[in-house]
């Protein structure tokens, strides 16, 4: 993380994040918790994660859109890392988890939702996704994802997506929480069920495979 005033934007900007979602964290925890622990559980939470932002990997910035990603994945973890504190099961924490994606997801608008996924489908973000996909195999950051990118023939699939590395799946291997990590391989239904887009996976890094094979339909 950079040092002085940029290093300190680039916090705020970070903890911006974490404040956008402390809402549906709320809402979510308010169905298990009374009010003085779901505050306290968020306070803590974002105790975790100020601890958390100087050891997210940089993984190039805003050049790189899985970067938003990561950031987003270190707000869980400082959620994961409080709630298993309280003792609650690994179960309960993914459930909490997908219902507060929910929550996020379905409070967008339609219209914002559909356009989305107009441009998951698009060529122009095809054609980006092959570029990414030619830079991450020159593997210049070692949190970052690596994949390649496969070319859909229409009918079974628009395009798919190969990833042999996972960034989440590092992040979380260095703070102990590997077994979290496929309650985040399972939002990916989530969001892109909101966004019109069909996704097909048989197997993912997560959960131990050698790949995680995203397959894309509109």
């Amino acid at each position: 993380m950079r040092r002085g005033m940029d290093g300190l934007r680039e916090k705020k900007k970070m903890l911006r994040v974490f404040d956008k979602t402390d809402r549906y964290w709320k809402r979510v925890l308010g169905r298990r918790f009374n009010e003085e622990d779901v505050t306290d559980i968020v306070e803590r939470a974002r105790e975790e994660y100020l601890s958390l932002i100087p050891r997210i990997p940089d993984i190039g910035g805003r050049s790189n859109p899985l970067a938003f990603n990561l950031i987003e994945a270190a707000v869980m973890l400082a959620y994961y890392k409080v709630l298993k504190k309280r003792e609650m099961s690994l179960e309960e924490i993914g459930a909490v988890t997908h219902d507060v994606v929910r929550a996020r997801v379905t409070s967008y608008p339609s219209l914002l939702l559909r356009l989305r996924g107009a441009y998951i489908s698009s060529s122009y973000c095809q054609k980006k996704r092959r570029r990414l996909a030619i830079r991450s195999q020159n593997k210049e950051y070692p949190g970052d994802w690596v994949f390649s990118f496969v070319e859909g023939d229409g009918k079974t699939f628009h395009y798919g997506i190969d990833f042999s590395e996972c960034g989440i799946c590092k992040l979380f291997e260095a703070h102990d929480a590997r077994e979290y990590t496929p309650f985040l391989c399972e939002i990916d239904y989530i969001t892109f069920g909101a966004f019109g887009i069909t996704l097909f996976r048989t197997k993912t890094l997560g959960e131990g495979d050698d790949v995680c094979n995203f397959r894309f339909m509109r």
